[in-house]
Order: C-alpha cells, then structure tokens, then sequence
C-alpha cells in the first residue's frame, strides 16, 4: 500500500419522490439551488400525477441527508406532504438514463 493514497468513496446514488404542492412554485429551481450549494448531481422533474421525481448522487450519505432536508422544507407557497428515499440497490430505486455532471431540471 502506497503512503498517501486513500481510496475513493462510492458515491450515494438515490431517487427521491416528493409529493405534495410542488409544482408550479419554483420548486425545482430551489432543488437546483439547494443541491449545487451541496456538490450533488442529478436532475429534478416534473411527474404527470402532480409529484417531483429528483434522481441524485452525493459524495456523502451525510450530504444526502442534508440535501433531503433542504427539499423537504415548506415556505408560503411550497408544501411537501411527503418524501420517499430509494437508494441504489433498494426496491423503487431506478436511475435517470442521462447521467448529469451538475445538478439541473429536466423539462
């Protein structure tokens, strides 16, 4: 083993559901911003049933934690009503065909 070398870490991949009232109120431009501010890839979407759809990857389960609290947060016009988490690997995971070397918003 060589001095100094440290392995990287695998990155946490997940898929988050956001339901609630989140479309049509600049939520996914402050999903953008909040993961940015994080160092997270990925995309946020629009789904026809009215919920938000994020397909992300952290370098941290830390940041991924954070950036889960940040897009769980109500404001005046903003109401999450509920979060599901599906990491890779857990049933309902499924990832994003367009892998993304920023955070961005899929139209």
């Amino acid at each position: 083993m060589v001095m100094g070398s440290v392995k990287p870490s695998k990155p946490i991949r997940a898929r988050i559901l956001i339901k609630g009232s989140v479309q049509g109120v600049n939520y996914r431009y402050r999903t953008v911003e909040n993961a940015r501010k994080l160092g997270i890839k990925g995309i946020v979407r629009n789904l026809p049933d009215g919920d938000v759809e994020i397909f992300c990857e952290a370098k941290t389960r830390q940041d991924l934690d954070q950036f889960i609290l940040e897009v769980s947060k109500n404001d005046f016009v903003i109401v999450v009503e509920q979060v599901q988490l599906f990491l890779e690997g857990q049933f309902g995971y499924s990832s994003h065909p367009r892998q993304s070397s920023d955070f961005g918003i899929e139209y």
